[in-house]
């Protein structure tokens, strides 16, 4: 289920389709912890424990640098869901701000099998029709605030960041 306005499903599926059975995800010592076609059944065992969340709620994610990232992205986005990563590093008190301001439906923890899916109490964000993804800026001088994302920005931003200003990196070749 790959929605046609967004832009970094389907450059996961070009992705996909060149390098299936390629590593994708590497351990520390090397070992490949995921090819992409496993990053791809991953994504699609975890959409449905989604399926209760209606389109364009904000989903709170909180499993640090699990190899569970990817494919908990891909679920979400093919849900349209909101993804919003959240440290672990934040005091209680610091997330339930974070969630609260940010209006989530639920938290993901637990990088391991299984995901916990706690669904948050409380008023939730409107639709954000112009957001794919929050992120959360550092909070140094305030309480943290989300900014707003679409995909097209996020590939821009991983272009930019693995290539420079100019050149298309996101694709794997």
């Amino acid at each position: 289920m790959i929605s046609p306005d967004n832009p970094l499903l389907a450059a996961w599926s070009e992705t996909l389709a060149r390098n299936a059975e390629r590593p994708a995800i590497f351990a520390e010592d090397g070992r490949v912890v995921r090819t992409f076609s496993q990053i791809e059944n991953e994504a699609m065992e975890l959409q449905g424990p989604f399926d209760p969340f209606p389109e364009r709620s904000v989903i709170a994610v909180q499993i640090g640098n699990s190899p569970r990232w990817p494919a908990l992205l891909l679920a979400l986005m093919r849900r349209r869901l909101i993804p919003l990563p959240v440290g672990a590093d934040l005091a209680p008190a610091e997330l339930d701000g974070a969630l609260a301001t940010c209006g989530t439906s639920a938290l993901v923890t637990n990088a391991k099998q299984p995901i916990e899916i706690a669904p948050r109490p409380g008023p939730r964000t409107g639709p954000l029709p112009d957001a794919d993804f929050l992120k959360l800026t550092s909070g140094t001088t305030a309480l943290p605030r989300a900014i707003r994302f679409r995909a097209d920005q996020l590939i821009a931003d991983a272009d930019s960041t693995v290539c420079g200003s100019g050149n298309r990196g996101f694709n794997l070749q």
